[in-house]
């Protein structure tokens, strides 16, 4: 798997090795292209592998 999505970041997760796993909620779109999405709660996500969204600039 490849790719960016959106998501919720609500909490912090250590582990016994002193890393940090992002407890995290976002919805993956289907190959196929559904027009429903596979919702995810309260998954593990490494913490290299999350990044803080971009502010967008309200005008």
């Amino acid at each position: 798997m490849t790719g960016e999505i959106p998501g919720y970041l609500y909490g912090w997760w250590p582990t016994v090795k002193g890393n940090w796993l992002g407890v995290v909620n976002f919805a993956i779109p289907y190959a196929d292209d559904r027009s429903h999405k596979l919702q995810v709660t309260e998954q593990l996500v490494p913490d290299y592998a999350l990044r803080k969204r971009e502010e967008r600039n309200p005008m």
